[in-house]
C-alpha cells in the first residue's frame, strides 16, 4: 500500500464524558475534579490531552444527523535562534498574511481535499503554552473549528492567557515556538500529519524556507530555523520540547539539574547551565500536554544531558 502523508487519528485513550462535558462547557475546575472520577492517573491525564486537542460537533436538521464535524488542533514545532530573526520580537512572532497563505496551502494539499486548515498567523511561544489550561486550548479550538454545537451552552470563546510562568533564557538563547491551527473534517476524523511518511521531510523542507524567507535576516543559515512535524498537539509539545532541550544544550552544556513539582499538573525542571553568565533555567512542564509516560521521557530526556543532581538540601539553603 502506497505510504501518504498523513495517519488515521488513533484515540488512544478511554473517552471520558465528564472531561468533555466539562471542556464543553470552559468549566476548568470540573476538568480538575474529574481526576477524581475513579481513573488511573494515566488514563485521567490521556483523556484530558485527547479532548483538549480534539472536538467533535454534530449539526442536526430535525431530529436526524446532517453532518458530523471534527476538528483537532495542529501545533508545528519552530526551534528559532533569535540571532538570525528580523525582528528583535523573539517571544511573539507574527507570519506576514502572505507568508500564511502559502503555509496552510502546504497544509491544506497535506490534509486533503476533504479537510480544511486554519491557521493562526502568531506563532506561539512555549512559555505562553505552559502556562495555560486545557479549557484556554479548548476554547481556542472553539474559535478555529466548527462553531455549532449540541452541547450545553457555552461561555464566550476564550483566548490564551498573556500571563506567563517566566521562563528566562540567556540573551541569544534558541527558542521554542508553535505554529498552530486547527484541521476541520466533516463526517470523518481529520486525518493528522505523520513525520515518518513518506514525503513528510519534503513538506517540511517547504515550509522551513517559507518561514526562514519571511523571519529571518540570512535565510541561508542553516541553523537558525527548525521545522518538526510530530503527528497530534500533545506530540508537538513532546517533541518541540527535546529538540529546545537538545539546542540549549548544545550552547550552553547542561551541569546539573532537579525536577521539582509544583502540583499535581506541573512540574518545573531546574538546569543549570554551564556556558553562560546565567547560572540556571527552569522549563515548566505540564502533564495535561505530555501525559504521564510524556512528562517521565522528557525528565529522562533532560537526566541524559546533564551532569547529575542538585544537592537538594543545599538547594533549600541557598
Amino acid at each position: 500500500m502506497e505510504s501518504s502523508l498523513y495517519e488515521p487519528f488513533d484515540i488512544g485513550y478511554v473517552p471520558s464524558l465528564e472531561v468533555e462535558s466539562a471542556l464543553a462547557n470552559l468549566d476548568s475546575q470540573r476538568v480538575w475534579d474529574a481526576a477524581q472520577a475513579g481513573y488511573p492517573l494515566e488514563d485521567y491525564y490521556d483523556a484530558v490531552r485527547a479532548h483538549t486537542f480534539n472536538r467533535t460537533v454534530t449539526n442536526f436538521r430535525g431530529n436526524a444527523v446532517a453532518a458530523v464535524q471534527n476538528s483537532s488542533l495542529f501545533m508545528i514545532p519552530l526551534i528559532i535562534d533569535p540571532e538570525q530573526l528580523a525582528s528583535d520580537a523573539a517571544t511573539e512572532i507574527s507570519i506576514a498574511p502572505r507568508t500564511s497563505e502559502r503555509v496552510t496551502t502546504l497544509l491544506t494539499n497535506w490534509a486533503g481535499r476533504k479537510s480544511t486548515v486554519v491557521m493562526l498567523t502568531q506563532t506561539l511561544n512555549y512559555d505562553l503554552v505552559a502556562c495555560n489550561d486545557p479549557v484556554a486550548f479548548r476554547g481556542l479550538l472553539n474559535q478555529l473549528g466548527p462553531r455549532t454545537t449540541t452541547l450545553q451552552k457555552v461561555q464566550p470563546d476564550v483566548t490564551l492567557e498573556e500571563r506567563k510562568y517566566g521562563v528566562a533564557l540567556p540573551e541569544g538563547a534558541p527558542s521554542l515556538q508553535f505554529l498552530t491551527g486547527a484541521l476541520v473534517s466533516a463526517n470523518h476524523l481529520p486525518p493528522m500529519p505523520c513525520s515518518t511518511a513518506n514525503g513528510a521531510y519534503q513538506l517540511a523542507s517547504q515550509m522551513q524556507l517559507e518561514l526562514r524567507f519571511a523571519l529571518e535576516d540570512k535565510p541561508s543559515h542553516t541553523g537558525a530555523l527548525t521545522v518538526h512535524l510530530p503527528s497530534t498537539a500533545d506530540s508537538a509539545i513532546e517533541s518541540g520540547l527535546k529538540e529546545w532541550i537538545d539546542a540549549l544544550h548544545a550552547k550552553y552544556r547542561f551541569g546539573k539539574w532537579d525536577a521539582l513539582p509544583m502540583g499535581t499538573d506541573r512540574v518545573d525542571v531546574l538546569v543549570e547551565l554551564v556556558d553562560s553568565t546565567q547560572e540556571t533555567i527552569v522549563i515548566p512542564l505540564r502533564t495535561y500536554q505530555l501525559g504521564v509516560k510524556g512528562l517521565e521521557r522528557t525528565l529522562q530526556h533532560v537526566g541524559s544531558l546533564a551532569t547529575g543532581l542538585f544537592d537538594r538540601a543545599q538547594h533549600r539553603e541557598n
